[in-house]
């Protein structure tokens, strides 16, 4: 995400400035180091990613309790 500083704050409702949480800030450097990987799929893979996606419920977070 270019643009962004990692350890930045975040503004909230009433306009005040607070930090990000860590887990934020680890993701926004995840994003960093991802953005700057040169892509080696290829456009076919990802048309096929695509339709993975279209077709396919994902659910990120840990799994339901059972």
């Amino acid at each position: 995400m270019r643009g962004h500083k990692t350890g930045s704050r975040a503004s909230t409702a009433a306009g005040a400035l607070e930090p990000l949480r860590p887990e934020n800030q680890h993701l926004l450097a995840f994003l960093d180091e991802l953005i700057a990987t040169p892509d080696e799929k290829g456009p076919t893979w990802w048309e096929e990613f695509r339709s993975f996606l279209k077709t396919t419920q994902l659910r990120l977070g840990p799994p339901p309790a059972k």
